[in-house]
């Protein structure tokens, strides 16, 4: 036969689990939250602008190809390695385009990227130039209301 004492261990042991499944609720949803927040690029661009910039940059740098280089020699230097046999003229067919379905999901998200980033410089560089250019408020300018309770700081009052 089970004693007061086992019963209240019992309840005490239901109690705790009752405890940590609440808490483990609590921490899952923590973790999903975190989850989306790291997974949405506006957080990054919003909280790493520059890093987001350097990054489309460096992107940017990589998908554009290298410029061809076309060597064409003079006439004289074609007629001596003609004479001595040591022309040789092969055609290569032209390149197929490479990377087909990733290729093609990389150029479409670098230049999302690169887009966004783009329009973050330009949201941050017309916030500069906003501050730049706004005139200084004095107390007396009438666009900022005086803060009540705050006396100007050209009167003095008696303590």
């Amino acid at each position: 036969m089970p004693n007061h004492a086992d019963f209240d261990r019992a309840q005490q042991i239901r109690r705790r689990m009752a405890l940590i499944r609440r808490e483990l609720n609590q921490d899952v949803e923590q973790v999903e939250k975190s989850a989306k927040t790291l997974m949405n690029w506006r957080y990054y661009t919003s909280n790493y602008p520059w890093a987001c910039v350097g990054v489309a940059a460096v992107l940017g740098y990589l998908v554009v190809p290298r410029k061809l280089e076309i060597h064409s020699p003079d006439p004289k230097t074609v007629e001596k390695l003609a004479k001595k046999h040591h022309l040789v003229v092969e055609q290569k067919p032209k390149a197929e385009a490479k990377g087909g379905l990733v290729g093609a999901a990389f150029s479409f998200i670098s230049g999302i990227v690169l887009k966004t980033a783009m329009a973050q410089l330009g949201h941050q560089l017309a916030a500069v130039m906003d501050r730049k250019h706004k005139p200084e408020d004095t107390p007396e300018s009438p666009s900022r209301p005086p803060v009540r309770g705050s006396a100007p700081s050209s009167t003095s009052y008696p303590r």
